[in-house]
């Protein structure tokens, strides 16, 4: 059961990094306050074909140094 590990509502968003940015994709590393605590994540937002904005997240399961 991952639904511990998932945000059910997120408070506050803090330690915003970009990543990557291009034309394509705009790639963030952020933590997702919760009242369970906080939680390091990988934000990914990308344009579909038709213009749609799309936002994907994942758990980051190990830090990764810049």
């Amino acid at each position: 059961n991952y639904t511990y590990y998932l945000p059910q509502e997120v408070v506050d968003i803090k330690n915003v990094e970009t990543v990557k940015r291009d034309n394509k994709q705009l790639v963030c590393h952020a933590d997702l306050v919760t009242d369970k605590g906080s939680r390091p994540y990988t934000i990914i937002f990308s344009e579909n074909s038709v213009g749609q904005i799309i936002v994907s997240y994942n758990m980051q399961l190990f830090y990764e140094p810049n």
